[in-house]
């Protein structure tokens, strides 16, 4: 588990989403949990074009979840909406265009993403986020953005 794509922290919540698939397996899920000391819930990821967790999951506050569906098993979009108030549909146009999910959620309900996804930008306005349009098109030409740009201290 060397790139922090491959899970994201729970905000508000002592807990880790993990993506296992075509690059990461689950085993290292359990290693995961113990080096940190958290539960890991992990979700299979069902399409190879959305090969790291970052790339069709963000969660963006303690009760509300960016995702793209097509990029997970109906097992793991169950885990999901059941975990979340509110989950967001991404539409695979700008999942896969803009690197939609692949964005960065601040404390204080600031949403920086990828310019070039007008309808998910308009969701998260709409309930009343701050949307921060960047772009980041020679950095997704490596198959990452805004997530990927971003260093975290924890």
């Amino acid at each position: 588990m060397r790139r922090w794509g491959r899970c994201r922290w729970h905000p508000g919540r002592s807990l880790i989403w993990a993506g296992a698939g075509q690059r990461t397996e689950r085993r290292a899920h359990d290693a995961l949990a113990a080096i940190f000391g958290v539960q890991v819930l992990s979700l299979e990821l069902a399409d190879p074009r959305f090969y790291h967790l970052d790339t069709c999951f963000c969660a963006l506050d303690e009760r509300t979840a960016l995702i793209y569906p097509g990029g997970f098993t109906e097992d793991g979009l169950r885990l999901i909406r059941g975990m979340f108030d509110d989950v967001i549909d991404v539409e695979e146009e700008e999942a896969r265009g803009s690197f939609t999910c692949n964005a960065a959620a601040f404390e204080g309900g600031t949403v920086v993403l990828q310019r070039g996804a007008p309808r998910a930008a308009g969701q998260l306005r709409e309930r009343g986020y701050t949307v921060v349009e960047v772009e980041t098109g020679e950095f997704m030409k490596s198959g990452g953005s805004v997530f990927c740009m971003k260093a975290a201290l924890y």
